[in-house]
């Protein structure tokens, strides 16, 4: 911080006008959706220069040229190279389509009923909290949200029978939210991931997961398919008014016959709002995880 005192003034009287700026040193960070830092960088920024005409609102002064030079770095930040080409990249994208397509078991006893969704509905828990998910396939494959599994080291799924199971990441999709996970164990009921199957509004829906606390294991929610719904990069989710909480995250969005209509990932919470849900579609599954059930 600098002070240039006003050189008009009588000798030995008190400082009482001048001009003022700042130098500061800020470290961004830039973090995405999942609060990881994609990028980091250090930089000094000066303000421009203020008049001084008070010493007593120094204080206030200084908070002012502090505020200035913070705000001069960040519109440098947002023009700088890197950021734009961090805004415009399609890397994550072109990488997840460049996957070779994964196939799964396909064969074996696919869920005809909400009670059969149930059973094959499974909650995953980490070292913080948990998340829901279920099978989609009888040979241990099991789909949830990719913030479920985010920066935790060991994962457990418990199957509908209380039984557990260690968990092992195979694929992730960061653009969709979606996280394709296994366990080293044979299912007997899975909901079928059907690509043709399409979602329209006004469909009477379940949401199946583990809401709040892992007692509520497969805890069955109601409501319809209020809206489809397009986000920033252009790809379609699902609205319900279904109730929803934290930890039913990754749960499977069903019809009355057990057919998979979405991945439960989102809700709107605030003042007001009540029954606003969101979920992943079940095309997303094939284009973003890059899987197919034979």
């Amino acid at each position: 911080l600098s002070f240039i005192p006003n050189r008009r003034r009588k000798a030995r009287a008190p400082i009482s006008s001048g001009m003022m700026f700042a130098d500061v040193k800020v470290k961004w960070e830039l973090l995405d959706y999942y609060d990881d830092i994609i990028y980091s960088v250090e930089e000094t920024t000066r303000s421009d220069q203020f008049a001084v005409n008070d010493m007593q609102d120094f204080s206030k002064n200084v908070a002012e040229v502090v505020q200035d030079a913070i705000e001069i770095g960040f519109l440098n930040l947002l023009a700088s190279e890197t950021m734009q080409e961090l805004q415009f990249s399609n890397e994550q994208i072109e990488e997840e389509l460049s996957r070779e397509i994964l196939r799964l078991n396909g064969t074996g006893t696919a869920a005809q009923s909400v009670n059969d969704a149930i059973k094959a509905s499974v909650t995953i828990k980490a070292k913080e909290g948990h998340g829901s998910g279920f099978f989609i396939s009888s040979d241990g494959y099991i789909l949830t949200n990719y913030h479920v599994v985010l920066g935790q080291d060991t994962l457990t799924a418990v199957l509908n029978d209380e039984t557990e199971y260690a968990v092992e990441v195979v694929r992730t999709s960061k653009i969709s939210d979606l996280a394709l996970l296994k366990i080293d164990k044979k299912n007997q009921m899975f909901i079928k991931v059907d690509q043709e199957k399409r979602v329209e509004v006004g469909t009477d829906i379940f949401a199946i997961g583990t809401p709040k606390a892992v007692d509520l294991s497969q805890t069955v929610s109601r409501g319809i398919i209020s809206g489809i719904r397009q986000n920033d990069i252009g790809t379609n989710v699902i609205q319900t008014d279904a109730s929803i909480n934290s930890g039913n995250s990754g749960g499977a969005i069903i019809d009355e016959n057990g057919a998979l209509l979405g991945i439960v990932s989102a809700k709107l919470i605030g003042f007001g709002i009540e029954g606003v849900s969101f979920g992943i579609p079940i095309e997303e599954i094939s284009n973003s995880l890059r899987v197919k059930i034979d």
